[in-house]
């Protein structure tokens, strides 16, 4: 097999030093809370639903579908959104999050506020995928190669962190 020279010429320590800049670890840490707050409404959201929500029996199944179909949309969405400017689809997708999460605390006892908080929680969390890997990626510059691994690290952080809250 022939050699085929390296896309970037910064060697492995360059990688390193650009992958965990400031500004990168930064994005990382957005990502990780992120994630957990996502994992955390995830763990309790059937007894939510069911003990707060009062949404009962098969509509919690029809909910749960309904978070997945979300979360699709959202992840197609993000994708596309990313193209056109990472930071800003991923600062909009938090903010999506964050408010779909405190609507849930503060209007869940609707079930009708419920539903949409977790139709809106699926798009929009699955939505910040695509945009923080993109931005994690040009943040890091050249050192981009090794920094593509670590938002999906760093989101079964986050992941774990949320499960356990």
């Amino acid at each position: 097999v022939r050699r085929v020279p390296a896309a970037s010429e910064v060697g492995m320590l360059g990688q390193l030093r650009l992958a965990f800049a400031p500004r990168v670890l930064a994005v990382l840490a957005v990502g990780v809370l992120l994630f957990a707050g996502v994992s955390a409404a995830l763990t309790y959201l059937v007894p939510f639903l069911g003990g707060v929500a009062e949404v009962s029996g098969p509509w919690i199944g029809v909910c749960l579908m309904g978070y997945g179909i979300a979360a699709a949309v959202g992840s197609f969405a993000g994708g596309r959104f990313a193209d056109i400017g990472a930071a800003r689809a991923l600062t909009v997708g938090a903010v999506g999050s964050a408010a779909s999460l405190i609507a849930m605390v503060q209007w869940g006892t609707s079930a009708v506020v419920a539903v949409l908080a977790v139709l809106c929680l699926g798009m929009c969390s699955a939505g910040i995928t695509a945009p923080w890997q993109h931005r994690v990626e040009r943040l890091a510059g050249p050192g981009a190669i090794l920094a593509a691994s670590l938002p999906a690290s760093a989101g079964n952080l986050g992941d774990a962190i949320g499960a356990f809250t």
